[in-house]
């Protein structure tokens, strides 16, 4: 797979683990009945084999390989990628946010999507 097809998976895994926590917030808000715990208890009988927070949101992860290539990912890196693609924050936003130059913030981004899409792709193959 071409690193365009892993960024594009990437990035669509974790915009719809966003839109589902919004979605159960939202209908939790809407009921006024039960909180998104209470919700996620009764629903979700899966448990995430992957659990990584931006400050203090939990970003379940459902899918192993992109799970173990986020958790393999330092926790700066990993801030920086998932904030770049689960809030569609820029480098500037990201910069002025985490108090780094735009550059580093740019570099660190770009580093943590080619550790990914290699590490994606390893284990993909070994799977094969």
């Amino acid at each position: 797979r071409s690193p365009e097809e892993i960024d594009s998976f990437i990035k669509t895994s974790l915009r719809h683990i966003r839109n589902d926590y919004f979605r159960r917030l939202k209908k939790g808000r809407r009921n006024g009945l039960e909180t998104i715990y209470q919700y996620k208890q009764r629903v979700v009988s899966i448990d995430p084999q992957y659990v990584f927070y931006i400050g203090h949101t939990p970003i379940e992860i459902y899918d192993h390989c992109l799970g173990e290539s986020l958790n393999r990912l330092d926790e700066l890196r990993r801030e920086i990628f998932m904030l770049y693609v689960l809030y569609d924050k820029n480098d500037s936003n990201l910069a002025d946010y985490l108090h780094m130059k735009r550059s580093t913030v740019n570099r660190k981004r770009r580093e943590a999507r080619d550790l990914l899409y290699s590490w994606m792709e390893e284990m993909r193959n070994e799977k094969i």
